[in-house]
């Protein structure tokens, strides 16, 4: 406000002083204007001064200063004048570029006090206006000059000025000497080259410096230099002649010499014009450029000058002279040429003689016209001899071409055509050089309608067949209804009618012709052949609704209306049903075909029980495709044997088709394989399955609604949706992240999650304090209070979350995964087991996430900072002042503004260009690979190197960036002249790499021992370790990401190793061997691909017979299932209960293609002859050891619910791999957990355990104990307690040191069910029973 007051105040003095005529700008000092001022005692201008000095006192802290001296914002004691040029270079770089940009705008070299104002005011400078203008004005001019601010700039810029003036003449061209390179800018090395060149011996530098009026470029131009020479340049005045004087930067108030701006004198002595000047100039340089060209074109002209030469060049360039007369001479077609028409054509031609001469000689008749008699009359008598013959039998040219050369309307006619055509009508010339003379162009072996006759086909274009338009002269008639009949008009109409009734006939003709509609029993088969291919292709595709393999007399009928049959539809039918069932099937249409057809499918589903299982295994190669060749292989091995090819043809689906699927054998099975029905059951089975799966889905959700319809049930939905209790908060309740849940967001979470309970009661509960608000620690204090120990320890150490953040983020990829998390738990000393740290881990997630992000760690602080009240540091920025915030935002802002300056600037050198493939790209060899080298050849030539540099927009001169690089002037880029270093590294590591393992193939074998085929950074530290590659990890590591394709990627490739290989060969000509097979010689490969070939045609033997024994059985069902319990669970006790009899044994044997003896394998199981199997009997080893797993699980948490509550740490309703493996080493299981785990899995292609997973297990160790213990007189005495008698498990003879049940009298492989003393036999025998009745209807039904 102060500084607005000072303003104000010197604004308003300044404009009473003009209106009171005590300042103006005749030349009077405006200093003695203000010392006058000051003695003034007037009562305005006293009340003006106290102002202004009052708002200096202000200003300057109550310190006065002269008007010479003022303080400027540091306290300093400085000059006016010295702080205006302080605040010139600060704001323009230097005083030159403030003069040239703002204070001298119109190059005047002056400049008045009022404009002095206007411009400071402007600039905002705020101190003595005044006083700075009087300590300017040295010689009281009232104007002020470049001299009198920055004298030495000024001198130094006359100088430089004058002296390139008198060398070239102007600065014009004083820049065209100095700009060698054409590019419009002066660095300040060229800059000081040229100046030595020219001998200046001035300071270049300080020159260079005072010129630049740009201080953020890094170059001057033309403007910079003179601006009207600038505008010189533009309008193309290179001498500068409207330019009247050169402005001098040392200004002197003297009036200027009159003479410097005389005129210059004219040879008349009168005295020249700008005007005058530059249309002299400008003349002068027209005439000699004019004079240049036409002595250059004198010079090259060496064209024809003679009218023998002329004719050549016609035959030459037409091929003969009766084509150079319709191309090059006659374009009109009229005959003849006129005077100025032969002119036009030999000036085109390039014909220098004299066209008069030539004109005379052709001439000969005086007509005042030339015809082609004129130039070659033997060619023009011949032509004439030939249309007159063609004009007598046909009436025009137009009908000898239409009905004896063009007949069939291709639009051509060779020469054979023609030489016959001219026998026929007995033209005698010489054919060949007619059919020459005709051509248009020599090129061609044919000949068109417009080389033929050029007015024929202008009247073939316009329908006119009769050459009407082409007549020049009309028929004479004698009478005038002939006249009448025969004018242009009626003839023309006449011919239109004729073409119109002509063309209607021959529609007509067509169309009968084409119309071949189908009327009876044989046209109608012969169509769907044609229209279907095949009979059984036109049963599918032609008759709609024969799902079940017959069609009605009304689908029938439907079809023949589609196919356009014009026959009796009734007929036909009649016909085709000879039985008189009522429906057509595929047999009365063909019934070879529905034979074939029916006796292969017979076949299939004897021999594989249903299509999809056929499918899977006629097609081998699993391209779900059979071609002929491989329907002929596969109808052998089923013993079909009928022809194989004829089938192949009944199965195509159309005509155009070249293979079958599964649609085409059957599309009742492809329909049901695309839903998922694998078995392609029947209806009634399908409904039947629907049914139970509807029953199945109703019941879930009614446990669903009802189970949240309390506190507990709410929880349990909230773990079910979000994973944790942690995310439930964050993306169920308290969605604004305020830390606080009132009872209205409350309401709308649950409603949200389905609760359909007493919302209001639930928050009662759940408000602890009464405070009408919910907190995190009221929801679950268990975890609030491990939240608040980790944000405690972790903002002890770091003190800020952005601080924590930015340390625990190593790798900069803003995310951390579990193993980091632990990592950081375990710096800050957070206590608890690595269990427990994971966990904790968990529970900050967002639902079901696997990596953590910077706001995920930042909630446990607003959580506990919501029910604390303590103030959490979030940035590092709240740690400070506010002025040092200030401070730090405008550095941010100075260095986003340079970065962003940056990166608009495009590159122009190597160095640039280097930064720029590194900074797309990541490294230098990635850049390498997809930038430079996408091909792979390891070699980049001139083309490819311009491609890629402008691909990343490089601006510099790419040729010279190319030589550069290239040290051997080879012409081509390798990698070592891109990148010598790394070159160098990477040759070591391919020598180290394959002196190790010979090949690629057998490195990678060896490098990727977990198949997993790719190789991580650790994985590739240890190869370079093995391999014995100098230098210490951390240099294995960054070879690892030169190799990596892009900065985000983790792991290597196969195909990344074998860059280094590509890069080095194609500089040091190593050879590479990429696989085993390269090293062995052809009888070595020959006999590895017969071994190979042989191997694989066992397999798909044995896939093609099946298994055909309990070990080849077993073994099917695993690979298909994941593991035995699974296969199990989902294939053999489909139905739960624990056993299976042998039908249900049989039809699962069916389903998986058993080809062995059933009832043998069967008998080999039932090992007590019980006539059922069980899970002990299928694997006992597996099966003991699920009992040892259930028994330790049970005895250490009662029943399933309590293990389950336990163990599932996080709430996912799921165990992790990790996790199953924790349970057991916490349970005390000293077995394979690994493989148990796998055990537990419900199907092959699940990656987790979920509570229903153990408990069916422990079902099925529970049925087997149960009928090992109806078959064991001593199992009937022995009984459960709490979980045993529901699962029949032990809990009690367990051996804590081998895991192993104890001695009982059942065998070894069936666990032994322990006896209670406080329970009598017939209540456990009892229990037994209810339990198995609870099975019984499952049993029945299955």
């Amino acid at each position: 406000l102060f500084k607005l007051g000072r303003v104000c105040s010197e604004a308003m003095t300044v404009q009473s002083m003009q209106s009171t005529g005590e300042l103006h700008s005749t030349g009077a000092s405006p200093r003695s204007h203000s010392s006058n001022s000051k003695m003034r005692k007037s009562g305005n201008m006293r009340k003006t001064g106290d102002m202004n000095r009052t708002g200096d006192l202000r200003r300057t802290g109550g310190r006065d200063h002269s008007p010479n001296s003022s303080v400027d914002e540091y306290g300093d004691h400085t000059t006016s004048k010295a702080s205006f040029n302080t605040l010139l270079k600060r704001r323009f770089g230097s005083v030159t570029a403030a003069w040239r940009l703002v204070l001298d705008e119109d190059g005047k070299g002056k400049i008045s006090f009022t404009d002095f104002c206007r411009v400071t005011r402007d600039m905002g400078y705020t101190k003595n206006v005044k006083g700075l203008w009087a300590e300017l004005d040295d010689d009281g001019s009232g104007f002020i000059s470049l001299n009198e601010l920055d004298e030495k700039a000024a001198q130094s810029l006359d100088d430089f000025i004058d002296f390139i003036t008198d060398k070239f003449g102007n600065t014009l061209r004083a820049w065209k000497y100095f700009d060698a390179d054409k590019n419009n800018r002066l660095d300040i090395q060229e800059f000081q080259d040229q100046c030595k060149k020219i001998g200046y011996e001035g300071d270049a530098r300080y020159i260079y410096s005072c010129l630049k009026t740009d201080c953020s470029k890094n170059f001057i131009t033309l403007r910079d230099l003179d601006p009207e020479a600038h505008i010189a340049q533009m309008r193309g005045d290179l001498n500068m002649l409207a330019r009247k004087m050169q402005h001098k930067f040392v200004y002197s108030s003297s009036l200027p010499d009159i003479h410097a701006h005389a005129r210059p004198d004219t040879k008349g002595g009168r005295k020249s014009t700008v005007n005058s000047r530059w249309t002299q100039d400008r003349a002068g340089e027209t005439i000699r450029m004019a004079r240049q060209a036409k002595k250059s074109h004198q010079s090259a002209d060496q064209g024809m000058r003679s009218l023998d030469e002329f004719k050549k060049l016609l035959v030459n360039r037409f091929g003969n002279l009766f084509a150079a007369w319709r191309q090059g001479l006659d374009l009109h077609g009229n005959g003849h040429i006129s005077f100025g028409e032969l002119c036009l054509a030999m000036r085109e031609l390039g014909f220098n003689g004299n066209v008069k001469a030539a004109w005379t000689a052709l001439d000969t008749d005086g007509d005042g016209f030339i015809r082609l008699s004129d130039l070659d009359p033997v060619t023009e008598q011949m032509i004439n001899s030939y249309t007159a013959l063609v004009k007598e039998n046909f009436g025009n040219m137009l009908n000898a071409w239409l009905e004896t050369l063009c007949k069939d309307g291709h639009g051509c006619v060779d020469k054979g055509t023609f030489q016959k055509h001219c026998r026929r009508i007995g033209w005698q010339g010489n054919v060949d050089l007619l059919y020459e003379s005709l051509k248009n162009d020599r090129g061609r072996n044919f000949m068109t309608l417009r080389d033929y006759d050029v007015a024929a086909a202008q009247s073939f274009f316009r329908g006119d067949f009769e050459m009407i338009t082409a007549q020049t002269t009309s028929p004479h008639f004698d009478s005038f209804k002939e006249r009448n009949e025969n004018c242009f008009r009626q003839r023309w109409a006449r011919m239109q009618s004729k073409a119109m009734l002509e063309e209607r006939d021959r529609s007509t003709q067509e169309e009968r012709r084409a119309d071949k509609a189908v009327d009876d029993v044989v046209s109608m088969k012969e169509l769907l052949g044609k229209k279907y291919g095949t009979m059984t292709a036109a049963w599918r595709h032609g008759f709609e609704g024969n799902e079940n393999g017959r069609v009605s007399f009304v689908q029938f009928c439907d079809a023949m209306r589609r196919l356009g049959y014009a026959g009796n539809i009734k007929e036909c039918f009649t016909r085709l049903d000879a039985a008189e069932k009522g429906h057509l099937t595929l047999q009365d249409l063909d019934a070879e075909a529905f034979e074939m057809v029916t006796e292969f499918r017979k076949i299939l589903l004897d021999k594989y029980g249903n299509y999809i299982e056929a499918w899977k295994a006629l097609d081998d190669n699993r391209n779900n495709q059979l071609e002929e060749d491989e329907l002929i292989n596969v109808c052998q091995i089923i013993g079909y044997t009928r022809n194989p090819k004829k089938l192949f043809r009944f199965l195509l689906d159309h005509p155009g088709k070249r293979f079958i699927s599964l649609g085409d054998l059957d599309p009742a099975a492809m329909r049901a394989y695309y839903r998922g029905d694998l078995a392609a059951m029947s209806p009634q089975e399908r409904g039947k399955a629907v049914l139970e799966k509807r029953v199945a889905e109703e019941k879930k959700e009614k446990e669903k609604l009802m189970a949240a319809g309390d506190l507990k049930s709410l929880k349990s939905v909230l773990l079910r949706k979000f994973g944790s209790v942690t995310a439930a908060w964050r993306y169920g309740l308290d969605v604004e992240n305020t830390g606080r849940l009132s009872f209205v967001d409350f309401s709308k979470g649950c409603r949200e999650v389905g609760f359909v309970g007493n919302i209001k009661r639930v928050f009662q509960e759940m408000d602890d304090d009464d405070s009408g608000i919910i907190t995190f620690n009221e929801l679950d204090p268990k975890w609030f209070a491990r939240l608040c120990k980790f944000q405690e320890l972790l903002l002890a150490k770091y003190k800020t979350y952005e601080s924590a953040w930015r340390i625990i983020d190593s790798d900069k990829s803003n995310f951390i995964d579990m193993a980091e998390f632990v990592e950081v738990c375990k710096n800050i000393g957070y206590p608890g087991s690595v269990k427990e740290q994971e966990a904790l881990f968990k529970q900050l997630l967002p639902p079901f996430a696997k990596h953590m992000a910077k706001q995920d760690l930042q909630i446990g602080g607003t959580i506990v900072q919501a029910v604390t009240g303590l103030h959490i540091v979030m940035e590092d920025d709240q740690l400070v002042s506010k002025v040092e915030q200030a401070k730090n935002e405008l550095v941010k802002r100075a260095t986003l503004v340079l970065e962003n300056r940056r990166k608009s600037m495009a590159a122009g050198d190597l160095d640039g260009l280097m930064k720029e493939l590194l900074k797309k790209y990541g490294t230098i060899t990635a850049a390498w690979r997809y930038g430079l080298d996408p091909a792979g050849n390891g070699r980049v030539s001139f083309v490819d190197f311009t491609k890629a540099c402008r691909e990343i927009g490089f601006m510099g001169n790419i040729k010279q960036i190319f030589q550069e690089i290239d040290d051997d002037d080879s012409g081509i880029i390798t990698f070592n002249e891109i990148d010598p270093v790394w070159f160098t590294r990477l040759h070591f590591f391919q020598e180290k790499l394959l002196a190790k393992y010979v090949s690629y193939d057998s490195a990678w074998k060896a490098i990727d021992s977990d198949r997993s085929n790719k190789v991580e950074c650790d994985e590739f530290v240890d190869i370079c370790r093995n391999i014995e590659y100098p230098g210490p990890p951390e240099e294995a590591a960054q070879l690892f990401r030169q190799l990596c394709k892009d900065p985000g990627q983790k792991a290597l490739a196969r195909e990344d190793f074998l860059v280094g290989g590509v890069v080095v060969k194609a500089v040091t000509g190593m050879e590479l061997v990429l696989n085993d097979d390269d090293l062995l010689t052809k009888d070595e490969k020959g006999k590895i691909d017969l071994d190979r070939r042989t191997r694989v045609h066992a397999e798909h033997k044995s896939k093609e017979l099946g298994a055909k024994d309990w070990k080849s059985l077993k073994k099917v069902l695993i690979n298909k299932f994941g593991s035995i319990t699974a296969a199990w669970r989902n294939h053999l006790d489909r139905t739960s209960v624990g056993k299976v009899a042998f039908g249900t044994f049989v039809q699962a044997c069916r389903d998986v293609a058993f080809a062995g003896d059933i009832k043998a394998t069967f008998k080999e199981l039932d090992q007590d002859g019980s006539g059922v199997i069980t899970f002990s009997e299928v694997d006992a080893k597996i099966c003991q050891r699920h009992s040892r797993f259930h028994s330790l699980l049970l005895n250490r948490y009662g029943t399933y619910d309590d293990a389950w509550a336990a163990i599932d740490a996080n709430g996912n309703k799921a165990l992790e791999e990790s996790e199953f493996l924790a349970v057991c080493e916490d349970i005390g299981f000293t077995g394979d957990a690994t493989a148990l785990f796998k055990q537990h899995l419900s199907h092959q292609g699940n990656r987790n355990v979920n509570e229903d997973d153990m408990r069916v297990v422990g079902m099925i160790v529970r049925s087997a104990a149960l009928s090992m213990g109806s078959k064991s007189p001593a199992a009937s005495r022995q009984n459960t307690k709490d979980e045993g008698p529901e699962m029949g498990l032990p809990t009690e003879h367990i051996s804590a040191e081998s895991n192993q049940p104890a001695e009982t009298n059942q065998p070894a492989e069936v666990p032994a069910v322990p006896a209670e003393a406080s329970q009598p036999a017939e209540s456990n025998q009892a229990t037994e029973d209810a339990k198995l009745a609870e099975v019984a209807p499952a049993a029945e039904d299955a």
